[in-house]
């Protein structure tokens, strides 16, 4: 794989976005590398548990929005909400988020908050910017589990970015730790996991992930509304302005 590394070591796998000189965005060769990932960790029998990181000064800078300007149709800007083989929670086992850096969009709440254990640096920054440019904020069904109402609303609509301290005082986030020590942390809170028995493990996160996933309506929703905002003039010009370091308008 070109953009994903897999590294394993005895029960624990670390899967890492390898894209630093686009911030690790989920482009299309990205999102299929991360799905490979998934699919071999999910095959591993070894394996109980992976972390998730990224290579840079970003985490996830969200999806490819100037791959996404040059596709031709909404629908091939990516999958359907509700199967996204690229999710961490589209295969069995538990992943902690190691959060160094930029985590904004679809690195924000695919990614990050699609983790089951997310830990972050003190250095990493946590938003949702899509609205500024005129894109469809892919991802918040999952957000909104993890925090009220009022604070998604504001994450989203004002698009400001916060801080890894104010992501753990709303419940974003578990644990945050000095740059240095994220990765040691990550690894000990994996190994952890990786000690106790698999099946139970797995089913117990499996019954958690079930207790408090979106219904098929709301999947069908986003997926309607993001296919509309993506054949809008708004998304056109949004992502215009993107390519140009401007602000849409």
């Amino acid at each position: 794989m070109e953009f994903v590394k897999y590294d394993k070591s005895g029960r624990v796998v670390e899967v890492t976005l390898n894209r630093p000189e686009r911030l690790n965005a989920l482009g299309s060769q990205v999102r299929a590398e991360l799905a490979q990932a998934w699919k071999m960790l999910a095959d591993d029998q070894e394996a109980r548990v992976a972390i998730l990181t990224g290579t840079g000064r970003a985490f996830c800078a969200g999806m490819d929005i100037k791959e996404m300007g040059q596709q031709r149709s909404p629908a091939e800007m990516g999958p359907d909400p509700a199967k996204r083989p690229f999710h961490p929670r589209m295969q069995p086992k538990p992943v902690v988020a190691a959060v160094n850096g930029l985590a904004l969009g679809a690195g924000f709440d695919l990614l990050a908050m699609g983790a089951d254990i997310c830990i972050a640096a003190e250095s990493a920054t946590f938003g949702m910017p899509e609205v500024v440019h005129g894109v469809f904020s892919l991802g918040t069904l999952f957000a909104v589990h993890h925090i009220p109402l009022n604070i998604a609303m504001e994450l989203v609509l004002l698009a400001d970015n916060i801080t890894a301290q104010r992501a753990y005082q709303i419940g974003l986030v578990n644990k945050v730790t000095t740059d240095n020590d994220l990765m040691s942390e990550a690894r000990r809170v994996a190994g952890r996991i990786a000690e106790y028995p698999p099946l139970a493990v797995q089913l117990i996160r499996r019954n958690l992930l079930k207790a408090t996933e979106a219904s098929e309506a709301a999947y069908t929703l986003e997926h309607y509304l993001r296919s509309e905002v993506g054949a809008s003039e708004d998304f056109a010009e949004g992502v215009k302005a993107f390519a140009e370091r401007k602000k849409a308008t």
